[in-house]
């Protein structure tokens, strides 16, 4: 390369720290949260996929029916109860964090745990009564 002439990183050299804008490994990384979070979301993928397998041959034709037939609707449940926690557990850990209270930090995550328990019980008792006779009326 003549001299003078900029040279801009290969994906390899940023990858393998060799040039390039240089990446960390350690847990703080924009690297190791976004392999983790892959990795973890592929693991994810795989169980999932051996569990209905293994569900299907265990419980047989008509009982997996049913379960697809409930299924949309309890993820349906799941996603409304649980909107924005994540984002408000997030926000509040990393603030608390900042000002250097870690304790505090435990006592979020109690609280939004019991928050989305109880918005959860809520909307599965409103809707258990829908539910069982959807199920009811499938097996008829």
């Amino acid at each position: 390369m003549a001299k003078g002439q900029a040279s801009f990183p290969t994906l390899g050299n940023i990858l393998s720290g060799k040039g390039g804008v240089p990446l960390k490994w350690d847990r703080t990384s924009i690297r190791y949260g976004t392999l983790l979070l892959t990795a973890t979301g592929l693991v994810n993928q795989l169980l999932g996929f051996v569990y209905r397998i293994l569900l299907s041959r265990l419980v047989g034709a008509e009982v997996m029916g049913l379960y697809q037939l409930v299924m949309p609707v309890y993820s349906v449940l799941l996603s409304v109860t649980a909107v924005g926690l994540t984002a408000a557990v997030s926000n509040l850990s990393s603030q608390y964090h900042a000002m250097g209270r870690p304790a505090v930090i435990g006592q979020v995550l109690r609280r939004c745990l019991a928050c989305f328990l109880l918005l959860f019980a809520a909307v599965a008792a409103a809707t258990e009564e829908n539910t069982a006779s959807l199920i009811l009326n499938a097996t008829r």
